[in-house]
């Protein structure tokens, strides 16, 4: 999920500061923010560039406004905000609202309540409630203010956005199509689908000025005798309570939230468990206990939504409505499972036409490791070549009706792999590597190596290899590279958290597979050549923290041996001091004691180190590593000088690219 905020820095009054603030201090901090700018001026965010995503006004955002019309202007930065972004939820959001301190959690159980059906749900405004039911039915002809709407899939935000966007050509061609975006996305919502509102509000209305107008508001007439009207939320001009009193109030929302959050994830990690074999599910009483909503939003997030699904078909006494909100992901992944081995049958049937052998990675290697294969989301099709045959692959592929296209990170550009798309979006793509590990990452995996020892694995399309078992474990705990937190002592629950608060794509699925590897595979694993390997490729912590990881969380525990093999060396000092930054970030989000500022100051800090310290591994690699790349023959300063021309440039390139985005 993301909030997508409008926001614009001709106000005489801002109220951004008070948004955010509120935001910051609710359950749903942990969201991320993209500031939607309604101009060029983004004086009034620069305090906040560090923390969230800017989008900034663009020559072609400049070429669609019309000066002096803020209705038309309104509708183009609305139109913005719901174009911006591939998350499947998303909150989008005017500047001058504060966030009720438990909107999300109640925004969760709400949307569960509604169930999966397209309607789009007003945060924003009153109803009379319904008995028993957290949201009713617009009760108005036409929706008056879109200071936040929620937007429960991607089909519904594209399809009110097609329909915005005739009322921005409409008015670009000087034809008459007269309404707000509020006005419009009412009607559509009306007209196609189903318009809510929240019982009660999750925001309330702060501002009394258009985010596309600058004029102040006029002056309120005294009302001598008027008495005062309750309200839903605190507005700008209500009553508050005591500082005292609101900061117990909202300790004590606090506390229960965490005390729920706490109680989900431990069922998460129960449900992993169970179906590893590694403990009983938890039963239809303690499943009725945790927030549904988020453990969901969390199977959905980290690709785990069929796993829950099968797990959850033992669980007895569990009502109808809750499976049936897993085994619809369960059934699409289904088909989706299909497809992938169709696809790998093609691309097999393809490339053996030239005599290349592609070697299967990542999700679609591991996907034969699960009993039912639809219990794997698989994203991607991921094939290993030899260097030489990259070129002859692409061709191939592009004979299927592939396209190859760059990865969409201007930060780093792609250096050893090339994803390649379909026209219909529904086909599986497929990302051809070269290389296993990016240059900027301090691994000295052995390509050649990995496909020298791959063998066609069991019950496989021809022409597909699979890698060696050490291999295959050896990369996936690359894939997540944990060695530093891994070795604070923290409780379960602590990594776990720790683990649902970052936000690099990584996944809790991967974390299964590992396990999986270790327990099926385990037979076959010779142990002493994933040291050695491990060892090799300069990768023995890293290797190490994925296994410890999967032992502590998952209770899959590899040799004892192998570990204490793997894990002999501490993170170096650079990775040390990000990770105490981090883990101070990560206890103030979960303090409502901490103060917004220092929070701010905190996460800003952390972000920053941890970037310093990304760069720094890069500059200066393990001296492992750079022992594993030399040439025969050549001096320790002799290899980092080869590895400085590699990736000087490349962070050269991701530095301007940071600069160009400010």
């Amino acid at each position: 999920m993301i909030i997508n905020m409008t926001t614009i820095a001709v106000r005489k009054h801002q109220y951004l500061d008070q948004t955010l603030e509120s935001l910051f201090r609710s359950d749903g901090r942990h969201v991320p923010v993209n500031l939607i700018l309604g101009s060029s001026d983004a004086s009034h965010v620069e305090k906040y560039r560090d923390r969230l995503n800017i989008v900034p006004w663009t020559a072609e955002d400049e070429a669609r406004a019309k000066p002096g019309q803020m209705r038309h202007n309104c509708n183009v930065n609305a139109l913005r905000a719901l174009r911006y972004g591939d998350d499947e939820q998303c909150l989008c959001c005017e500047d001058d609202i504060r966030f009720k301190p438990d909107w999300f959690s109640q925004l969760m159980l709400t949307i569960a309540e509604i169930g999966e059906r397209d309607y789009v749900l007003n945060l924003g405004q009153g109803s009379d409630p319904s008995p028993g039911r957290r949201y009713a039915v617009h009760p108005r002809p036409s929706l008056v203010g879109a200071q936040a709407i929620y937007y429960p899939n991607g089909a519904v935000r594209r399809a009110v956005a097609d329909y915005l966007e005739e009322a921005v050509a409409a008015s670009l061609a000087g034809r008459p199509f007269r309404g707000t975006n509020d006005h419009l996305i009412g009607r559509w919502a009306k007209e196609y689908a189903a318009l809510y509102n929240t019982t009660p509000m999750l925001v309330g209305h702060i501002g009394q000025v258009s985010s596309f107008s600058g004029h102040a508001p006029p002056p309120e007439a005294p009302k001598a005798s008027a008495p005062p009207k309750a309200s839903a939320l605190p507005t700008a001009s209500a009553p508050r309570m005591s500082g005292a009193s609101a900061a117990a109030a909202d300790a004590s929302r606090a506390a229960g939230t965490a005390a729920l959050q706490s109680a989900t994830a431990e069922v998460l990690l129960d449900l992993l468990r169970a179906f590893l074999g590694r403990g009983v599910a938890p039963d239809a009483t303690r499943l009725a206990e945790c927030e549904w909503p988020r453990l969901a939003q969390i199977a959905t997030a980290h690709d785990l939504r069929p796993i829950v699904h099968g797990v959850l078909q033992t669980v007895d006494g569990l009502s109808p409505q809750r499976r049936q909100q897993f085994k619809a992901a369960y059934v699409v992944n289904v088909f989706r499972a299909q497809l992938v081995r169709q696809r790998i049958a093609e691309i097999g049937a393809a490339c053996g036409e030239d005599g290349i052998a592609p070697t299967l990675l990542n999700e679609s290697a591991v996907q034969r490791l699960y009993a039912d294969p639809a219990l794997r989301v698989v994203n991607a099709v991921d094939v290993l070549v030899d260097a030489t045959e990259i070129e002859r692959a692409s061709a191939r592929l592009q004979r299927l009706g592939l396209t190859p296209c760059e990865q969409g990170n201007a930060r780093r550009p792609s250096r050893f792999h090339l994803l390649h798309r379909g026209v219909d979006v529904a086909a599986i793509p497929v990302d051809v590597h070269w290389r296993l590990a990016p240059p900027y990452r301090p691994y000295a995996v052995e390509s050649e190596a990995v496909l020298a020892r791959a063998h066609p694995p069991a019950e496989a399309p021809p022409n597909v290899l699979a890698m060696a078992p050490e291999h295959e474990l050896a990369l996936l705990c690359l894939r997540t590279d944990r060695r530093a937190f891994v070795q604070r002592p923290m409780t379960r629950h602590g990594l776990l958290e720790w683990l649902l608060l970052r936000r690099e794509g990584e996944r809790l699925a991967a974390l299964v597979d590992i396990a999986l590897c270790v327990q099926r595979a385990s037979a076959s694993i010779d142990w002493d050549a994933l040291v050695d390997t491990a060892h090799r490729w300069a990768a023995d912590g890293q290797v190490g923290a994925a296994l410890l990881l999967v032992q502590r969380l998952l209770d899959v525990e590899p040799p004892a041996e192998v570990l204490r093999a793997l894990n002999r060396d501490r993170p170096r000092f650079v990775d040390r001091v990000a990770l105490r930054l981090e883990l101070a970030s990560f206890e103030g989000r979960g303090n409502p004691s901490v103060a917004a500022d220092r929070l701010r100051r905190v996460e800003r800090s952390a972000g920053l180190a941890g970037r310093a310290a990304r760069v720094w591994s890069a500059l200066f690699p393990p001296h492992a590593y750079l022992r594993a790349r030399a040439a025969p023959g050549s001096t320790l300063l002799g290899s980092w000088a080869r590895h400085g021309r590699v990736v000087v440039p490349m962070l050269w390139a991701e530095a301007r690219a940071r600069l160009a985005r400010r």
